[in-house]
């Protein structure tokens, strides 16, 4: 059985072939909905989220991490083992893409499906709960809007912004948000 390190290890490398990116930006863990649920790996060069589901993991919360993501990444792709790869086919909606994760040294990730953008279902207001509350403030101060909101609590903030900004602002207020994130926890 392969384990998740492995896999992440993989998935982390395939993703940067793929994109044949020069500065790859990925986050592990990354919680949404204030810790509720956590996407195990996030591309933020393409706010583009792989959930993985190895031989020995179940597929029970798989529903409820689906709606979440649908409703926060502009791309989902689940990371199957070929013994769930059947009832993802019939769980997932058919914009996610899936790769099936091979027992072989080569072609170890296999596409299946390719992912495509999600049209529909981004939510200002999940979308907003990535923000901590020093980032929130610090959008609200970027558009000019901070006075008032240092004192309120982080879920107000967030609330706040998702009817502030448009989609595509907040989009990108959060991607950056995270990749300022992501570069300070790689700071030494």
């Amino acid at each position: 059985m392969v384990r998740e390190a492995e896999i992440k290890k993989e998935l982390s490398n395939f993703i940067n072939t793929k994109n044949n990116y020069t500065d790859i930006r990925i986050v592990e863990e990354l919680r949404l909905n204030g810790g509720d649920v956590r996407a195990d790996m996030v591309d933020l060069n393409e706010m583009h989220c792989y959930e993985i589901k190895s031989e020995g993991d179940s597929l029970s919360r798989l529903l409820r991490q689906g709606t979440q993501y649908g409703k926060t990444f502009d791309k989902v792709t689940i990371v199957t083992a070929r013994c769930h790869l059947e009832k993802i086919i019939e769980i997932v909606p058919s914009w996610w893409g899936i790769i099936v994760i091979e027992n072989k040294e080569e072609n170890f990730l296999k596409i299946f499906r390719t992912a495509k953008f999600n049209k529909k279902f981004i939510s200002p207001e999940d979308l907003a709960t990535l923000f901590s509350k020093e980032e929130a403030l610090s959008v609200l101060e970027y558009f000019d809007t901070s006075k008032g909101w240092k004192s309120k609590s982080l879920y107000k903030i967030q609330s706040h912004i998702a009817n502030l900004l448009s989609l595509e602002e907040l989009k990108y207020s959060v991607k950056e948000s995270l990749i300022k994130r992501l570069d300070l926890e790689c700071v030494v």
